[in-house]
């Protein structure tokens, strides 16, 4: 059986990196189960969302919120 992984873009979070070698494992008892990775996932989000900024761009009357 040969190890062929996709390639992971360079852009890709470092902790998603992670998850991804963790469920690559040679060893199958050593990756993580689906629960496991649920919580990570969500891990993963909130860190993110809360690096999230919200700007404010002030148009004719409107005004548009762009997270970035």
């Amino acid at each position: 059986m040969q190890d062929l992984r996709p390639e992971i873009p360079r852009d890709t979070h470092p902790k998603l990196v992670e998850l991804l070698h963790r469920c690559w494992h040679k060893d199958p008892s050593l990756r993580p189960d689906f629960s496991e990775i649920i919580k990570f996932l969500h891990h993963i989000n909130n860190m993110i969302a809360g690096k999230k900024k919200k700007v404010k761009v002030k148009g004719k009357g409107n005004a548009w919120a762009c997270t970035i």
